[in-house]
């Protein structure tokens, strides 16, 4: 993950011809050299702001240090990881698989990072394109997971949640009971609940699951509300002026 981030930032110092392309490059090449990351990325932004770089660079470079600055600097072997994911149906049987990154394990849980491979999917309030980034929070003791989503051009699309039993977490292997709902939450903060019709008639959930469901459904709700990380929302007067 470490030289994701490298490569990352110095496209985006190539994307504006600048004293801050050089300055940036410099800081981020000593991000490979063992250096604190959340240290070398606060050097990096003071560089931008000193140069007046535009504000276009800077809203980029903004998301990618809220993405990454989180990320221990002795985590290097760890962040480079293959994890594969298993989305299970209430009978425990595999529904969708695939890979991803992890980024860093926590007490109770593990964030990792995929890229959507698929042609594109559009489901009206929002679409998933090649190349979408997710930032995938998966939790032991929550009955949801959250997926952090920005587009090639690490613009935030929003964030796709999945109402799901606690995740089962191995060394290389996530894998986690989907129980129909989802909420989607735009990048101003404002959720959709998905799936209500689906949940209401499935036959195969469990009563035991149906208020793990409920009960996931209102603490994923309360933290939207409340902004708790992972969310953090555009001012509400940018979605008026769009």
């Amino acid at each position: 993950m470490r030289f994701v981030v490298i490569a990352t930032y110095t496209a985006i110092c190539h994307a504006e011809q600048s004293e801050a392309s050089v300055s940036l490059v410099r800081e981020t090449l000593r991000f490979a050299q063992g250096d604190n990351p959340t240290i070398v990325m606060l050097s990096a932004a003071k560089h931008l702001v000193a140069v007046n770089t535009s504000a276009a660079i800077c809203e980029k470079f903004a998301y990618l240090m809220e993405s990454n600055v989180h990320y221990p600097g002795d985590v290097q072997e760890q962040s480079m990881a293959i994890i594969t994911v298993s989305k299970l149906n209430s009978l425990g049987e595999i529904k969708i698989q695939y890979q991803g990154e992890m980024i860093e394990r926590l007490a109770d849980g593990i964030i990792i990072q995929a890229y959507w491979e698929h042609p594109l999917k559009d489901l009206g309030y929002t679409c998933f394109e090649p190349g979408d980034r997710f930032i995938e929070y998966y939790y032991t003791h929550r009955w949801f997971n959250i997926f952090d989503i920005s587009n090639a051009s690490y613009e935030r699309k929003g964030w796709y949640c999945n109402i799901a039993e606690p995740a089962d977490i191995c060394d290389d292997q996530i894998k986690q009971i989907d129980l129909l709902l989802d909420v989607w939450v735009d990048p101003w903060g404002t959720p959709l609940l998905l799936d209500e019709d689906e949940f209401e008639v499935d036959t195969k959930l469990n009563e035991e699951q149906r208020q793990g469901a409920q009960q996931g459904l209102h603490d994923l709700l309360q933290m939207i509300a409340a902004q708790t990380a992972p969310f953090s929302y555009k001012p509400l007067a940018e979605k008026q002026s769009v």
